[in-house]
């Protein structure tokens, strides 16, 4: 067969697309909606990343972290966002359980405050 010869006439084999449809859609077919993320998962992780340097700087973590864990609590169980929450929380508790560790260990005398 040789690529000389025209194309066949009539309907492509493929179908034509229907009228007011998008390329790339599926004639027939509904459009998809964007996904959208859970808010609170992404403040759960934002918070959560930003409470465990806090924590080890000025060991203000606990306000952070605290939030953090709340707002990946309730995330957790949203159709979007289940690994942001989880890693919010993991990384939130990290910041409250290094938060008082710290404050233990200033009321116990162990670790001074800098006089400056």
């Amino acid at each position: 067969m040789s690529n000389d010869s025209p194309p066949p006439d009539g309907p492509s084999p493929y179908g034509a697309p229907e009228p007011g449809s998008t390329p790339g859609q599926t004639p027939g077919s509904v459009p998809v909606s964007v996904r959208r993320d859970n808010p609170k998962a992404l403040w759960s992780l934002i918070l959560g990343i930003i409470s465990v340097p806090v924590t080890c700087l000025c060991g203000f973590g606990l306000v952070i972290g605290i939030p953090a864990v709340y707002l990946g609590w309730q995330a957790r169980n949203q159709p979007t966002g289940r690994g942001m929450a989880m890693s919010g929380m993991v990384l939130g508790a990290l910041a409250i359980v290094l938060g008082v560790v710290w404050l233990v260990l200033l009321a116990s005398g162990v670790v001074d405050t800098p006089e400056n």
